[in-house]
């Protein structure tokens, strides 16, 4: 709606307000908050998070560097054999 709008009084001002506000990403446990909070720490490239690959979802995208990162720990999980499961599958 913006870039329709013109040069309209105020646009301006909304524009920079939208662009400036960026929505933090999503993320689905305190393990994945950890793994976040140290790519920012190291000044990465942030990851896309929680995307559908095919039949599978990872927690941490990065489409240019073709890398896929799943942070799971026992909690996520019902049991250990449960987790050690899905290390196989993946």
């Amino acid at each position: 709606m913006l870039r329709r709008a013109g040069p309209r009084h105020g646009v301006a001002l909304l524009r920079s307000l939208v662009e400036d506000e960026v929505a933090p990403p999503l993320t689905r446990s305190e393990a994945e908050d950890r793994l976040l909070a140290l790519i920012r720490a190291g000044a990465l490239p942030e990851p896309d998070l929680n995307v559908r690959i095919g039949s599978h979802e990872g927690d941490f995208l990065w489409r240019t560097e073709r890398l896929v990162v799943e942070v799971d720990g026992f909690g996520f999980h019902s049991s250990r054999a449960a987790f050690e499961r899905e290390l196989v599958e993946a």
